[in-house]
């Protein structure tokens, strides 16, 4: 099968759909077209789902990488500084710490975390993002009744640096403003 080589970003919720569409290149990623769509769609009728699905037909995301994005206000991230650089220890530490920084407990929670930064002095940084179940799984329900089989699916932020880092073509500073 070929690479796909367009790349369509997509995020959605009750009061808006909307989709980055960029193109991979020799230098890395062109933007193609931004496309979003307003409304009063439910989760629970199954109305959104329909506008999903609706909208992926009218702007063609069947023939694209498709990553969809949980918005960063349906859950929780934490920078952790923990006293160790070894990855099977930091997920076990984030596991058993999660009930502190939100109201569910841990069996309810979709957990990841990413190292930012090693010190030499065998501590990490650490970002840590806590997400409750029914967010998740509200979010693939809909993609699973929309017939979108997401290749990511990112937070909203984590998203923004992902493009922001894929479209870097020389060595600069920039700034991410969410």
């Amino acid at each position: 099968m070929a690479r796909k080589t367009h790349i369509s970003i997509l995020q959605f919720d009750e009061r808006m759909i909307a989709r980055l569409r960029v193109k991979r290149s020799p230098k890395g990623v062109d933007f193609v077209s931004y496309d979003v769509e307003s409304g009063a769609w439910s989760y629970s009728d199954g109305t959104l789902a329909e506008a999903v699905r609706t909208f992926a037909k009218a702007h063609q995301l069947g023939g694209d990488s498709v990553c969809t994005v949980l918005p960063r206000h349906d859950m929780t991230a934490r920078i952790l500084s923990l006293p160790t650089q070894s990855a099977v220890e930091i997920e076990s530490m984030v596991h058993l710490s999660a009930e502190e920084y939100v109201p569910y407990p841990a069996h309810e929670l979709v957990i990841d975390q990413a190292v930012l930064q090693k010190s030499g002095d065998g501590t990490s940084k650490v970002i840590a993002v806590f997400a409750h179940r029914d967010v998740v799984e509200a979010h693939v329900d809909v993609l699973r009744k929309s017939a979108i089989d997401p290749e990511h699916i990112y937070v909203s932020t984590a998203c923004l640096a992902s493009a922001a880092q894929l479209a870097r073509v020389e060595e600069q500073r920039y700034a991410i403003v969410n």
